[in-house]
């Protein structure tokens, strides 16, 4: 479930690319390297898979934690969905 989730933090990452006005940081070159393998329709089609399991990791309010170098974040740091794991996941594409 942890792979699950960091390819969907990836997908999300493509996604901004391709809607991102600045394109000229280290970080959006190495993820537009990525997203440029993929047609606009592809990652949105990536995105579809991955959008369910988004809404699951979020918090109803925002968290921070002090041992995370960002600010606060929709994002659960530490919980996993309760009732939601690969089935689940595979089950929500058809949603």
């Amino acid at each position: 479930m942890t792979t699950v989730i960091i390819l969907s933090k990836a997908v999300i990452m493509m996604r901004n690319y391709r809607m991102a006005e600045n394109r000229d940081t280290p970080m959006v070159r190495e993820v537009g390297k990525l997203a440029e393998q993929f047609t606009g329709a592809e990652l949105e089609e990536l995105w579809s898979r991955y959008e369910v399991l988004d809404c699951e990791l979020k918090a109803e309010e925002e968290v921070y934690e002090s041992l995370f170098q960002s600010g606060p974040t929709p994002y659960y740091f530490y919980e996993m969905p309760d009732g939601f794991g690969i089935p689940e996941f595979v089950a929500s594409w058809g949603d």
